[in-house]
């Protein structure tokens, strides 16, 4: 198999996640794989360790009325399309370093994600991934702030 570029080893993940496809998720992360979670002060060593936490652990919910149009095009080439759990927002890649703005639907409601990603060999080999809830803005701020459209959140 001819080694996967960066983008396409982001939408090999994004499938893989989206149909809960841990075979594929195999062939995207490295056998030394590493993944950080700064928040929670976690670490996760080496790829079966890293498809556990996937399968094992809570399933994000399914958007309503999900479809395959793209709710928010960013720059260029890089389009990126409503997924059934996960939304890129944002993707640059740089060298072998990727890192994408995500939009996560999870049990207890959408979540943004970091993510930070070492490329090599066309598998992933390092990761570090941050998490935000989404919250309603304080009253305090109105005065100098707009409401972003939902869809553009």
């Amino acid at each position: 198999m001819a080694e996967r570029t960066p983008r396409q080893v982001l939408d090999a993940y994004f499938d893989a996640m989206n149909r809960a496809d841990w075979a594929l998720l195999r062939e995207v992360l490295a056998d030394g794989y590493v993944e950080e979670y700064p928040q929670s002060g976690e670490r996760v060593r080496g790829r079966e360790h890293a498809v556990a936490v996937r399968s094992r652990g809570p399933r994000p919910a399914p958007h309503d009325g999900a479809s395959a149009a793209a709710e928010l095009v960013v720059g260029g080439e890089e389009r990126w399309a409503l997924a059934p759990n996960f939304t890129a927002i944002r993707v640059t890649t740089e060298g072998d370093t990727l890192t994408a703005l995500i939009r996560a639907m999870y049990p207890d409601g959408l979540w943004y994600v970091v993510y930070i990603a070492t490329i090599q060999n066309g598998q992933i080999q390092r990761a570090t991934m941050i998490f935000g809830a989404m919250f309603d803005a304080p009253d305090w701020r109105a005065e100098w702030t707009e409401r972003m459209p939902d869809r553009e959140r």
